[in-house]
């Protein structure tokens, strides 16, 4: 174990970021002030065993998470005006000066973003806004380094907080899966799915002896269990809204009958209100989700159906004609150690020109999408990558060079993120890297995609959200355009699934105090 001799006595506390603020650690609650100014000082240097010293960067205040060429964070713990929203914090009236420091390499976590952190957190029964960020970001335009000198944060409300109500202390006595005959079918992409007296016989369901008005489906949606047992989940499989038509003979599953449920695939993504962007999360697991059907259930309740939902009558105060969507190319083919959780996909060895396209049918092109690219390379001098959007450098993903130990890193990693303006709805993204050695390989991760598509109706089915419609009190009128054969559901909840009801030009009106998800197809 590598020991600090003349580590600075607060540097062996660990800042725990976002899901707690200790006490004196952070800074003293207060007021929200309004320019913040950061006093950068000398790098500290700290031994390393016995003959090697390691420098960090440092500024007043500054709080670390006690690793090795560890950042310093800025860390505020402040009353919080939004009680019961999400809080969106934002740099505002940011000034920046460039610096160069031995302090900072490759492994350093360090984007073109100032990425912030932020959380309400209970202190002695009161609610607090807690702030976490790394002043410091890699200029998107010319690369060079910077550090913040000062700012102010800008606080708004974003999405209800949802609770999940005191500690659940019942439990299900027993799975629903206890009794009863069930049949277990795997979905690999988030839409809507149909299931039909054919596709019953195919996985060995007699439908003949199914009445469809009591036929169920249960599951838990799409994505990886979180690993943090405080995260909410079900405690056994949820019974699911179904939609159900009993076209033939009543009460008789026969040929024209079919059943139409919402089914999520393994990737799961999410909206960072710190960043306003979607992140997908790989299932690493499994390549399917997967739901469970029964012809009956002995309950006492009723089989779970969709229901309709009205369009509200309340007086809109946003109206949504885009939306966004979000993409992701990602393949997993290799695992270098043959142990942990990351995979990598593409190989540039021998082919060092890649293409890759996304595309976004009725792309609003007034909006810049947004990439951002996860890659690794093994090389024994620095080498990079450059990924262009036709002939516009997008950006160029510098990667460090490995060490000649055997405890060195087998590759080091690169992720870098900007925006750029579309010319149309399909973007090819050309990655090429720029080995340095005979032997230098680069490694596809991911690549990830958001884009603003204007709400028309493309394809049989178009799931749609839109994040600039949540804040608290906002009513959206959606305009979306599309046939009248077009149903939307609203999928917000994927275990409670309502069909929106619509009036003329398929325009209705929600409240959106959190983010809604849709999804729009028409039958085919």
């Amino acid at each position: 174990m590598t020991q600090l001799k003349t580590l600075p006595a607060k540097l062996f506390f660990a800042f725990i970021l976002l899901s707690s603020f200790i006490p004196g650690l952070a800074s003293a609650q207060r007021q929200l002030p309004g320019t913040i100014k950061l006093q950068w000082k000398k790098d500290l240097e700290m031994q390393q065993g016995e003959a090697s010293t390691i420098k960090l960067l440092n500024f007043e205040g500054a709080q670390y998470d006690g690793s090795r060429n560890s950042m310093p964070y800025f860390t505020g713990l402040y009353t919080y005006q939004y009680q019961g929203f999400e809080p969106v914090v934002t740099l505002k009236n940011p000034v920046y000066e460039a610096f160069t420091s031995s302090a900072v390499n490759n492994d350093s976590p360090i984007s073109g973003d100032i990425n912030i952190k932020a959380s309400v957190v209970t202190e002695k029964k009161v609610k607090l806004l807690g702030i976490s960020l790394l002043p410091i970001r890699k200029n998107p335009a010319s690369n060079q380094l910077e550090r913040l000198v000062s700012f102010e944060l800008d606080i708004k409300p974003g999405a209800v907080l949802k609770t999940t109500g005191s500690k659940q202390s019942a439990f299900a006595p027993n799975s629903v899966l206890a009794s009863g005959s069930w049949y277990k079918i795997a979905v690999s992409n988030t839409g809507v799915h149909k299931i039909t007296a054919d596709f019953l016989r195919q996985i060995g369901f007699d439908p003949a002896s199914v009445n469809p008005n009591q036929f169920r489906l249960f599951g838990n949606g799409g994505g990886l269990m979180p690993f943090l047992n405080s995260v909410f989940r079900h405690d056994d499989l949820a019974e699911n809204a179904i939609y159900v038509y009993d076209g033939g003979t009543p009460n008789v599953f026969d040929n024209s009958d079919y059943v139409l449920f919402y089914g999520e695939a393994p990737v799961s993504w999410s909206y960072d209100a710190a960043d306003g962007r979607f992140h997908h999360t790989s299932h690493l697991y499994s390549d399917y989700t997967y739901y469970f059907i029964t012809p009956q259930l002995n309950s006492s309740s009723s089989p779970k159906r969709i229901q309709s939902q009205p369009s509200s009558t309340l007086t809109a105060n946003y109206t949504s004609n885009t939306f966004d969507d979000y993409k992701v190319h990602e393949v997993d083919k290799t695992n270098f150690i043959k142990s942990g959780r990351q995979w990598y996909g593409e190989v540039f060895d021998t082919e060092l020109t890649q293409n890759f396209t996304f595309s976004f049918p009725n792309i609003d092109l007034t909006t810049p999408a947004y990439v951002k690219s996860n890659l690794i390379a093994r090389s024994f001098s620095p080498s990079n990558f450059r990924m262009t959007y036709g002939n516009q450098l997008v950006f160029q993903q510098n990667v460090t060079a490995v060490g000649t130990s055997y405890t060195d890193d087998y590759a080091k990693e690169n992720i870098s993120n900007t925006t750029f303006a579309p010319v149309g709805n399909d973007i090819t993204l050309t990655l090429t890297y720029y080995p340095t050695t005979s032997t230098s390989v680069g490694y596809l991760n991911y690549i990830e995609v958001n884009a603003r598509r204007n709400l028309t109706m493309s394809g049989t089915q178009m799931g749609f959200r839109d994040k600039l419609s949540v804040a608290p009190g906002n009513v959206t009128q959606f305009n979306f355009s599309a046939g009248s054969n077009v149903q939307v559901w609203d999928v917000t909840d994927p275990v409670n699934v309502y069909k929106q009801e619509y009036g003329s030009g398929t325009s209705f009106t929600l409240p959106t105090d959190e983010l809604r998800e849709f999804i729009a197809f028409d039958g085919a």
